[in-house]
């Protein structure tokens, strides 16, 4: 237990010494297209597969990050390593080492559930990519492709290591189209996201009605 405590105020001075701190959206291009009040958008804009990441803010710092693959209308999957989607809110779904299973949520689902998290922004990033590329990263999460030397990819993880779970696996699987390195804080990877570019931002941001307004970065 006091193994545990120390651990948590340890990762606790090390984001405020890294520079977690911070407004949220710290990376948000200045020019963007207003697009209004939140309403639903496209699930996915590719004609094969899309990789989508959520980037999460809270009023003063980063807080989460999370993947989410979806090949056409046939497969989808939803990785929300350390998170509490099905099991901390009013959302009930089945989580399997950190993979939320059934049912898998839509991204407008997902959008709904960080307001129950005090969640201030989100960043999502769009991704388009070969079905045959989001089949493997897929086939990787589940545990179906097994590395001889390293055996499966662990999908399960420790609480605030979201960022360094999902950036440490496009590392290792992707790097040869997603050019990102492993990093801690979800602001970081934001911040690399923005460089490759990705095919599609939408930034949503708290009203002052409890809601979310949508904005796009300009091309």
């Amino acid at each position: 237990m006091k193994k545990s405590i120390f651990t948590v105020v340890v990762l606790s001075l090390s984001l405020i010494l890294q520079g977690c701190s911070h407004r949220p959206l710290p990376f948000k291009p200045e020019s963007v297209i207003d697009k209004g009040v939140y309403q639903e958008i496209e699930e996915c804009t590719a004609p094969e597969a899309c990789l989508q990441i959520f980037i999460m803010y809270e009023e003063f710092m980063c807080s989460h990050t999370a993947l989410r693959l979806q090949i056409g209308e046939q497969d989808s999957l939803f990785w929300d390593p350390a998170g509490g989607y099905g099991r901390r809110s009013s959302v009930k779904a089945i989580r399997k080492n950190d993979l939320v299973v059934s049912p898998v949520p839509t991204v407008n689902e997902y959008i709904q559930f960080p307001k129950e998290n005090a969640t201030d922004a989100i960043e999502f990033f769009e991704f388009h990519i070969s079905a045959e590329r989001a089949d493997e990263l897929m086939k990787r999460l589940r545990g179906d492709l097994v590395d001889k030397l390293e055996g499966k990819f662990i999908t399960t993880t420790t609480g605030m290591f979201c960022s360094d779970a999902v950036s440490r696996f496009l590392e290792r699987f992707a790097s040869h189209y997603l050019p990102v390195k492993k990093t801690f804080l979800p602001h970081n990877f934001a911040k690399q996201l923005y460089a490759i570019p990705p095919d599609r931002i939408i930034i949503f941001e708290e009203d002052n009605k409890g809601g979310y307004t949508l904005s796009e970065p300009l091309n």
